[in-house]
């Protein structure tokens, strides 16, 4: 019943074999070479392992890898930032075409193509009629604009006080 790669399974593995097992292995080994060169190699191989100094990291190790280490953990949040960043903007991107095809369907699409044009030209005229303003009548804007607010406020004090003068007249009438 027991195969060949049951032996090898037996010999690789640490686990305690029963002493029938372990008698029938023993058997085994003693049978077949290939069983015997692998049971050799491995106890060559552990004594080997437990024989063997460890070896101490150069100096500054551990810094270094702390270093290398916080590089990467900046990289990979970096990276994260830019998924994050561009999968924002494909969704984005993907409503305002969704948005566009609803607002732009072919009954919408000449009346907002109009009234988007409209806007633009009063906002280009208005924009370029300051700048002229302003580039001609700097300083004869300023105090003018100033004088237009002062007699603004005259005018409403005037009508303030003469309303006031008005009532008390004709109370007194």
């Amino acid at each position: 019943m027991n195969t060949h790669e049951e032996f090898e399974r037996w010999i690789l593995e640490e686990e305690a074999l029963s002493p029938e097992e372990t008698q029938r292995l023993s058997r085994h080994i003693a049978e077949c070479e290939s069983c015997r060169t692998l049971q050799e190699n491995l106890n060559q191989n552990l004594a080997f392992i437990k024989n063997s100094s460890m070896i101490k990291p150069a100096a500054g190790f551990v810094a270094r890898w702390q270093q290398q280490l916080a590089l990467r953990t900046k990289e990979k949040q970096e990276s994260e930032r830019i998924r994050l960043i561009l999968g924002v903007l494909g969704l984005m991107s993907v409503l305002s075409i969704s948005s566009c095809l609803v607002i732009f369907s072919p009954g919408n699409l000449v009346n907002t193509g109009l009234r988007l044009s409209n806007l633009l030209k009063l906002v280009a005229i208005n924009i370029h009629q300051l700048k002229t303003m302003l580039s001609v009548l700097k300083i004869p804007l300023l105090i003018f604009s100033a004088g237009s607010v002062i007699l603004m406020i005259v005018y409403v004090l005037v009508g303030a006080l003469s309303a006031v003068t008005i009532k008390r007249i004709r109370k007194g009438a």
